[in-house]
């Protein structure tokens, strides 16, 4: 977090963030969601380890995989459903969804339209 001005001052020269401006409202919500899972899992593993769920070998191994299991579910779960808040302002503002493809950062830089000429999806 110390150096994510730094890093934003640094990336918005990026093509993807030029072609998607969009994508300046993730930054803050995702480091913030960033935090908030790496407490969610400090949290869950000192509790187990308070309730002496982690005195054996194998029952730790077990608390610890699973609960980075649910973190990373809940990563992607909350970071998709942060994903959706640009996406509908992007097609609130110009009725149509642009999406990413995969050579975006190349230099081809390609951009798919979706439902362009029918003004949704």
């Amino acid at each position: 977090m110390v150096f994510a001005g730094r890093v934003l001052d640094t990336v918005q020269h990026w093509p993807a963030f030029l072609d998607f401006p969009e994508l300046f409202i993730l930054v803050p919500a995702l480091l913030g969601l960033k935090g908030n899972l790496e407490m969610t899992l400090a949290s869950r593993l000192s509790t187990a380890a308070n309730m002496g769920e982690l005195s054996a070998w194998y029952k730790a191994r077990k608390a610890a995989l699973c609960n980075v299991a649910l973190v990373q579910l809940q990563g992607i779960v909350v970071g998709g459903l942060a994903a959706l808040v640009p996406i509908a302002g992007s097609y609130a503002q110009n009725k149509y969804v642009r999406c990413l493809t995969p050579r975006q950062a190349g230099p081809a830089n390609n951009v798919r339209v979706i439902g362009e000429d029918r003004g949704g999806l």
